[in-house]
């Protein structure tokens, strides 16, 4: 990109090489895992990775253009599970999970009233659909970032009832009145999700708060710059030069730290760098960059500034500053915190990024793709017959090509065609590598935290009882503590941030007091999937002992496992009127089968099956040494009452 001349204190080049910086420490940390992580979730792996030269036909010669490209795709497999185990855990019924609590001596009132708030700006902002982003982004880089809070002028949708009644007309009743959809600009808090390519932050420290500043970088068109002319606090004459310096240098564009993505694109119409920079600056430079761009004074007219500052007094001012093209466009005082989170999905000690489901494969997916790629060259070439012999004995102008039903002329005086020609054996050696590639499939559950079981898919090899709930357990304890750091590092301080702007509106009414925000994402899991695990270990055991059986209610154990899964227990549980059904055909069926192996009607035998008198059983008589009584008075088997004594 080329360099626009700049006059005045230098400003714009100090901001403009902080960002460098910030881009170079990105690149030797991050960039090129994150590269690794998105190619093995499309499919395809970097040369540098391959198992040996000539690997999936790379390497430039033509001899290994046969080889397999097969790609197992381990990442992709594992980092879809992650993503659907955690949405499906933390946004039930699609709403993120929160609560607000008055604080000692508030009216509870007005924390429902701020809840339902909240909850109805979350959902206009599509909320939801921003923290999925960001959840796979969690599993695919290691880590997200949210803006929040973005102020936002959305279309507030909403039916009125209007009175439809021509001019002049007077309706009876409600008559003219009809709904009509009314649609209202309302500026409202809400969230965006921004990719780790498009944020560049201070990588010395992993608070983004206390860092020097964090970037957020947009390519945009010189249409969509120049519709910030007229905005508040934009300096429109710096605005328009940028426009026209884009011009003039064409669409040269560094694509070296753009997303996968955007770098696929050949012909481009965003061809201007826009950075939003919310950064501290040397005081000093700040003082002197105002004094030659007037514009932006009045802006900083509330900012006290020292009239001892000098240039090497480590004095810093926090600012929001915007550039086009390393061109300041806009630029206004900060204060408070920066409007940027950040989440790691797993934290790690003395390091200012995460780790991610991604990361702890790299070696797996290695590893399983040259198994798989190893196995599909080695069954290639095995199943594939090569030859070998004497062209001279075979007759002139026959051709070395096979085929099933071939006839091949040879020379006269060749008595055998092995004279001529014959196969050469490949040995099939893939069972081995089959066993290596199980290993590594199960070493790839351990690593991800993220078993099969969980995928919905049973394992290959065998495993115990012991060793199938120690997996799931781990997977638990793991997707357990990725959630509370979605609790800590988004939810909870991304509600603050709605309830801290909802406070500062005018019209709040005057018991809108102090709250508490509670991120319930943990909670909740904590309700689903721990809850039920501990069920379901619980009815195996009750299961596996007559002991426990009769002392426990199995159907209470499995009406709130299907309610832990979100499902209705009414949907696939017997109901009792169900069950005392069976059990009647059951017993139909039983006497059915008796009668028949007896030779007598069902009738008869129901019949003799009842009590003589109250209170005493069927075959009570055969027992107290009565003789067998039988409708009709046959007596040719007097064992059949014994035997349906025994059978009631």
């Amino acid at each position: 990109m080329g360099e626009t001349p700049r006059t005045g204190t230098g400003l714009p080049d100090w901001v403009t090489t902080i960002f460098d910086n910030f881009k170079i420490d990105r690149q030797s940390k991050n960039e090129e895992n994150w590269q690794m992580a998105i190619n093995s979730y499309r499919g395809f792996m970097d040369e540098s990775q391959n198992w040996k030269k000539g690997e999936a036909g790379k390497g430039g010669r033509k001899q290994d253009k046969w080889r397999s490209d097969a790609f197992p795709m381990l990442v992709k497999t594992k980092v879809i599970a992650f993503y659907s185990i955690m949405t499906d855990m933390l946004l039930q019924g699609g709403e993120i999970p929160f609560n607000l609590t008055p604080d000692e001596g508030e009216p509870p009132k007005a924390s429902e009233e701020m809840n339902k708030k909240i909850r109805q700006q979350l959902k206009d902002g599509k909320a939801d659909r921003e923290l999925i982003k960001a959840i796979m982004s969690l599993g695919m880089y290691g880590g997200a970032y949210i803006r929040s809070p973005a102020i936002r002028t959305l279309p507030l949708k909403q039916w009125k009832m209007v009175n439809m009644a021509p001019q002049n007309v007077q309706g009876f009743g409600d008559e003219y009145v009809r709904p009509q959809l009314q649609v209202e600009d309302v500026d409202s808090p809400v969230i965006e999700y921004w990719s780790v390519w498009d944020v560049f932050r201070d990588m010395e420290t992993d608070d983004i708060q206390r860092g020097q500043g964090v970037f957020f970088r947009k390519m945009l068109s010189p249409y969509e710059l120049r519709q910030f002319k007229g905005d508040p606090f934009f300096d429109d004459e710096t605005l328009e030069t940028a426009v026209m310096d884009s011009a003039k240098e064409g669409d040269a564009v560094d694509e070296t730290d753009l997303s996968p993505g955007q770098r696929d694109i050949a012909s481009r119409n965003k061809t201007i760098r826009y950075l939003e920079a919310f950064i501290r600056v040397p005081t000093y430079k700040l003082i002197a960059f105002l004094d030659d761009h007037s514009v932006y004074k009045p802006q900083f007219k509330g900012v006290d500034f020292d009239s001892k500052v000098t240039v090497d007094d480590g004095r810093e001012t926090e600012v929001f500053c915007c550039l086009a093209n390393d061109n300041i466009v806009r630029l206004v005082p900060w204060m408070g915190e920066r409007p940027v989170k950040y989440c790691p999905c797993e934290l790690v000690l003395d390091e200012a990024t995460g780790r991610g489901i991604a990361d702890n494969l790299k070696s797996d997916q290695k590893l399983l793709t040259g198994i798989m790629r190893n196995i599909a060259d080695n069954l290639a070439i095995a199943g594939s017959p090569i030859f070998a012999g004497h062209k001279n004995k075979l007759a002139t102008g026959e051709k070395t090509e096979f085929y099933p039903g071939k006839y091949m002329d040879l020379k006269d005086g060749v008595d055998n065609v092995a004279q001529a020609i014959q196969q050469f054996i490949i040995q099939d050696v893939s069972a081995g590598l089959v066993r290596f590639q199980e290993i590594v499939k199960d070493m790839a559950d351990s690593d991800a935290n993220i078993p099969k079981l969980l995928e919905g898919v049973s394992g290959t090899g065998e495993k115990t009882k012991f060793e199938t709930d120690v997996l799931q357990t781990n997977a638990g304890k793991y997707i357990g503590g990725v959630i509370k750091n979605v609790d800590e590092h988004f939810i909870e301080p991304i509600i603050g941030d709605y309830y801290n702007y909802n406070m500062s509106e005018p019209g709040k009414l005057p018991e809108m007091g102090p709250m508490t925000v509670h991120a319930n994402g943990f909670t909740s899991f904590q309700n689903r999937f721990m809850r039920v695990r501990k069920l379901q270990q619980m009815l195996q055991l009750s299961l596996s002992s007559d002991v426990m059986m009769k002392e426990v209610k199995i159907d209470k154990h499995l009406e709130e496992i299907y309610k832990g899964l979100d499902i209705s227990p009414e949907t696939f549980l017997k109901t009792e009127q169900e069950k005392a059904e069976e059990h009647r055909k059951s017993i139909q069926f039983a006497l059915t089968n008796i009668a028949e192996n007896l030779g007598i009607p069902v009738s008869d035998l129901v019949k003799a099956a009842q009590p003589k008198e109250p209170g005493t059983q069927p075959g009570a008589n055969i027992e107290g040494g009565g003789k067998p009584e039988l409708v009709g008075g046959e007596e040719s088997k007097p064992q059949a009452p014994e035997a349906l004594g025994g059978v009631l």
